[in-house]
């Protein structure tokens, strides 16, 4: 059909790289797993546990921020420094 328009091979392919359809879930099979759509339920829940936990006292709610800034820098989620 791109060959009646006109269009060469290497227009294909460079179509293909802007959009690439075949690395799409959909062709790919199916989508992701379960989990990775639990996931933010997860988090929701983690975050009413600390949230709900500031009634009895603040450890429970440092601890899980610090948890959550050290994650944060092992991951390198923000770049502090130049590599």
């Amino acid at each position: 059909m791109l060959r009646d328009l006109g269009v060469s091979h290497a227009g294909h392919r460079a179509g293909e790289a802007l959009r690439p359809l075949s690395l799409s879930l959909r062709t790919a099979g199916g989508g992701l797993p379960l989990v990775y759509y639990l996931a933010p339920l997860g988090v929701l829940a983690f975050a009413a546990a600390v949230f709900s936990s500031l009634r009895a006292g603040r450890e429970v709610a440092f601890g899980a921020l610090f948890f959550l800034v050290n994650v944060a820098l092992v991951l390198q989620l923000f770049p502090w420094a130049a590599p």
